[in-house]
């Protein structure tokens, strides 16, 4: 199959690099050459290895199962894919993943598994000049409905307030989006940027604090901690499972990557 590739001297520099790839890439590589397409799940990425070989790769497995064509995943943050290739090779990067698929005449379809636009999700589109990137998941003031939908049925409780924590980007989006959802009056949102200004005395002595991330790792670490001290007068309940992961989240999730 790979004999089939015209370019020869990327080919002789991609074949030098195949004996060092993961074993799931090799099986997903011979999948999608021999059906001619893949689909790529994009993450920004998170240093922490067990968020990579349990949620992530559970989470493929699964999309993988959903859909008749091979799925695979990869990081677009440089410095994650150096972090956790220190000992191992655990990623692939995702430059390099384009190389192989596009030589290899594979039609990719590149999904970017981001909660919305900004840097990230440009960095998509530069890097990749020849595969079609699907939308973002959550683009829509319907599909961001859902979403916290989902996250209401799931977590909320009488007497207890819902805090619904997000992460901002430049592009401000998400931001607009939120600012038009239909809540409670018991469910807030909050931009992590805004924790310091967060209004403790409206919410009730129970709190469950929902970190609205695709991937766990130290932003939402770090959320958390920030909460606890900001309302050290609550009982906090903290809901630190990323979007993938999380079981009421997941059959949404899935559901963006099989339509």
């Amino acid at each position: 199959m790979i004999s089939q590739i015209q370019e020869k001297e990327i080919l002789h520099e991609l074949l030098k690099t195949l004996p060092k790839q993961p074993c799931s890439f090799l099986s997903f590589l011979c999948d999608a050459i021999k059906m001619k397409q893949a689909k790529l799940l994009v993450f920004h990425g998170v240093r922490y290895p067990n968020t990579l070989t349990k949620d992530v790769f559970d989470f493929l497995q699964e999309v993988t199962l959903a859909n008749n064509v091979p799925c695979y995943v990869a990081y677009l943050s440089q410095a994650v894919q150096t972090s956790l290739n220190e000992k191992n090779r655990l990623v692939v990067p995702f430059k390099e993943i384009l190389t192989y698929l596009q030589l290899c005449k594979v039609d990719t379809l590149l999904y970017p598994m981001l909660l919305q636009e900004g840097r990230f999700y440009e960095q998509i589109k530069k890097t990749n000049e020849t595969f079609e990137i699907a939308p973002l998941p959550f683009s829509t003031l319907s599909q961001v409905q859902e979403l916290i939908q989902c996250i209401h049925r799931a977590y909320h409780k009488e007497q207890q307030t819902l805090l619904i924590v997000y992460h901002s980007s430049e592009s401000g989006n998400f931001a607009s989006l939120i600012k038009d959802i239909k809540v409670p009056k018991d469910t807030m949102f909050c931009c992590e940027k805004q924790l310091d200004k967060l209004d403790v005395a409206s919410c009730f002595k129970q709190v469950c604090v929902y970190s609205l991330l695709m991937l766990s790792g130290y932003h939402m670490e770090f959320d958390g901690q920030r909460i606890i001290q900001r309302l050290k007068d609550h009982d906090v309940t903290l809901v630190q499972q990323s979007c993938i992961s999380d079981p009421a989240l997941k059959p949404l999730m899935l559901s963006k990557l099989t339509s």
